[in-house]
């Protein structure tokens, strides 16, 4: 899956571990979408563009609303990269945290296993239903000792 969108994916899944290439990804596609969200609530001129400027806070806080768990996920397996606890992010809902925590972000993970899980990208995880095989091919046969 494309990296800005695996956190999209891992909705609810606070386990595993975020690497930095994800984790600054998918922060920077969040940041495009309140941009645009700013983009209509600035940039409208004219007749209508109290409209505009509404139709612009409402996509906002529509967005704040559906990112803030998978935000708050790639935070926690982000921490879980440098092998810190995940209950530091809720230094973010502290005024002036995420300051703090910024810093933490931009470390860069342990380079090898730790407590939360292995080194390296994203875990594997398949999604209930979808397979990543090719159409038309055959699961591999699977013998029995004994059993032709």
């Amino acid at each position: 899956m494309f990296l800005p969108f695996e956190p999209l994916r891992r909705y609810f899944d606070f386990a595993g571990r975020c690497n930095r290439a994800e984790f600054w990804s998918y922060l920077l596609f969040v940041f495009a979408i309140f941009a645009a969200c700013q983009g209509l609530i600035l940039l409208p001129h004219g007749e209508h563009a109290y409209r505009l400027a509404a139709a612009g806070w409402l996509l906002s806080l529509a967005a704040a609303v559906l990112l803030f768990i998978p935000t708050l996920a790639a935070i926690v397996r982000r921490l879980h990269d440098i092998d810190e606890s995940g209950w530091y992010a809720v230094i973010v809902f502290v005024p002036l945290g995420v300051f703090v925590l910024f810093p933490v972000m931009l470390l860069p993970g342990t380079g090898e296993d730790n407590r939360f899980g292995p080194e390296g990208t994203p875990q594997k995880r398949g999604m209930p239903g979808l397979s990543l095989k090719a159409p038309g091919s055959a699961p591999p046969a699977t013998t029995t000792p004994g059993r032709r």
